[in-house]
């Protein structure tokens, strides 16, 4: 949540439609926020707010529209994928179940993968084939 981009997410919602005058009401509240310390054994007596010289990003900790502000960000990375990307493929031992997918997300602990399109050549030795597979990753990867 820390470092999502608030103008973009400003920008996100403005496209979802929401009213010009909530999209600033919210991006004053964020910029002009000044967050503090607070423990069991107190609240802290320094406190630190978003500048121009070190801009605060996120909704904040213990925000509401954290979450949401977040899926926002995390699906237009997604939207902006290369349709030619091959996601990750995960085969069960036996063979019968197989599992595709671009990546996994949870809150902000996030990742995208790929897997190589090389079919092992049996007239190559292991180190060959491994090498192989490694470049197509490479390639691909270069699509994220």
């Amino acid at each position: 949540y820390d470092r999502i981009s608030n103008p973009l997410g400003n920008l996100q919602v403005r496209r979802l439609g929401m009213p010009m005058n909530a999209i600033r009401s919210l991006a004053d509240t964020w910029s002009q926020m000044t967050h503090i310390i607070q423990t069991a054994y107190g609240r802290s007596n320094s406190a630190y707010r978003s500048t121009c010289k070190v801009p605060l990003y996120g909704a904040g900790q213990g925000s509401t529209n954290g979450p949401f502000f977040w899926i926002l960000m995390f699906w237009t990375m997604l939207a902006s994928l290369n349709a030619t990307l091959r996601a990750l493929l995960f085969t069960s031992a036996c063979g019968t179940l197989v599992v595709s997918r671009t990546g996994d997300a949870f809150v902000d602990d996030s990742h995208l993968g790929v897997t190589s399109a090389h079919e092992d050549d049996p007239a190559l030795s292991l180190e060959d084939n491994i090498r192989l597979h490694e470049l197509q990753v490479t390639e691909d990867l270069g699509k994220l």
